[in-house]
């Protein structure tokens, strides 16, 4: 689906609240689309003003407006936050944010060259694959990720482009080589590091990264300095450790995606002593680098597997979602409440023998089971029909 983005023009406005935060406000045209909104304090229907779309990869809309709501206040920045877009099929991404263009060109008066995406994860792809395709958009803050590799950064459609990514991001090393590869290109960039993981940044940090989407757009951008803004230019140790990460993260791909081959189990056990590895080094490294770089592998495999084990699990085929889990909680191997999860997943599957054995390494890890239960009894509470994903969300915090 190709996003088209008509002319912006003011109109009758409804009843507002500039400076505080809406949490849904629903499209006209569809009022099964919505956004969080936020109005600058100084907000005014008789002028102009710069908007940032903003696609939270799992339809946070409110959260994701929050997180740049001071810096739209101190740089008067117009907010909406997409509660419909999840990662998924580019078609629906593209309807998401098509609706929300609608929506805001017929309610608000925006300046159409100063026109902004954001996105989270798979947001920040979806939030550059639309910077590709409309000519319209002017700057992208992309957290977490990078391009999409469907709709790449090319020189065709030069916009601004700000990279937002932890330090123990997953995703850091592919960030980093886009900002690189950027460099030789036409287009306003800067890459901006947290101390964080895979996530939304702080509300100074994006604060900083509207700053310097403002400033682009007002040629002032050649006077800022901010300590964690980096150049394109690594020099030859950084580019050293960033082959070898690279190299490490192409080793655990096919293991990985054999996870749902008739060599599952081969792959789980590969995949184990990849990760019994990668938190030696976390727990042993002599630098904070190889640290890093291990917390960013593991989140790597943490991802991966919660994404693909997830879409199974919403099938309901627990059989061929074991195998995810069963390495998502290797990455984590204190969590108790993961370990109750994928013994809870193998009883569903009719796995006795593997239920129990995770249960057991739940129990190690501290969780509270009834220890005048039999394993029969055990199993038979195991197969109890309980919600899943509560379970699941109840494990995952310590991974993300």
């Amino acid at each position: 689906m190709f996003i088209v983005v008509l002319g912006f023009s003011t109109v009758a406005q409804q009843q507002l609240n500039p400076g505080q935060v809406i949490d849904s406000v629903y499209c006209t045209s569809d009022n099964s689309h919505s956004y969080s909104l936020y109005l600058p304090s100084t907000y005014a229907a008789d002028r102009a003003w710069p908007i940032v779309f903003i696609f939270d990869a799992g339809g946070r809309g409110k959260l994701a407006v929050e997180k740049f709501q001071a810096g739209a206040e101190q740089h008067g920045f117009i907010l909406i936050g997409s509660n419909n877009f999840r990662n998924g099929p580019m078609d629906q991404a593209f309807e998401a944010a098509n609706r929300l263009f609608e929506d805001a060109q017929s309610r608000y008066p925006i300046d159409g060259d100063r026109l902004y995406t954001a996105g989270l994860s798979g947001g920040a792809r979806v939030a550059t694959a639309i910077a590709t395709l409309v000519p319209d958009v002017d700057g992208v803050i992309a957290c977490a990720a990078g391009e999409h590799s469907q709709y790449p950064i090319t020189d065709e459609h030069a916009f601004t482009f700000v990279s937002v990514v932890g330090h123990t991001d997953m995703n850091l090393y592919e960030v980093e080589v886009l900002h690189r590869r950027i460099t030789n290109s036409q287009m306003n960039h800067v890459m901006i590091n947290f101390d964080g993981g895979h996530g939304w940044a702080d509300d100074e940090t994006l604060s900083t990264a509207l700053e310097w989407i403002k400033a682009y757009s007002e040629g002032s951008a050649i006077d800022m300095e901010f300590p964690n803004a980096q150049p394109g230019q690594f020099d030859a140790e950084t580019l050293t450790r960033h082959q070898q990460e690279g190299q490490w993260q192409n080793d655990l791909a096919y293991p990985l995606f054999r996870l749902e081959g008739q060599d599952a189990a081969g792959a789980v056990t590969e995949l184990t002593a990849q990760i019994n590895s990668l938190i030696n080094i976390e727990r042993t490294a002599k630098t904070n680098h190889e640290r890093l770089m291990a917390n960013r592998l593991l989140g790597y495999i943490a991802l991966y597997t919660v994404s693909n084990g997830g879409s199974r699990l919403g099938q309901q085929q627990f059989e061929q979602a074991i195998p995810f889990y069963q390495v998502l909680a290797q990455t984590h191997p204190k969590n108790a409440h993961m370990w109750f999860f994928v013994a809870k997943l193998n009883a569903q599957a009719n796995q006795k023998a593997a239920a129990l054995k995770a249960y057991n390494k739940a129990l190690k890890q501290g969780f509270e089971g009834d220890p005048s239960l039999s394993k029969k009894e055990v199993y038979a509470w195991l197969q109890d029909e309980a919600d899943l994903q509560a379970l699941l969300w109840k494990g995952l915090p310590a991974f993300f």
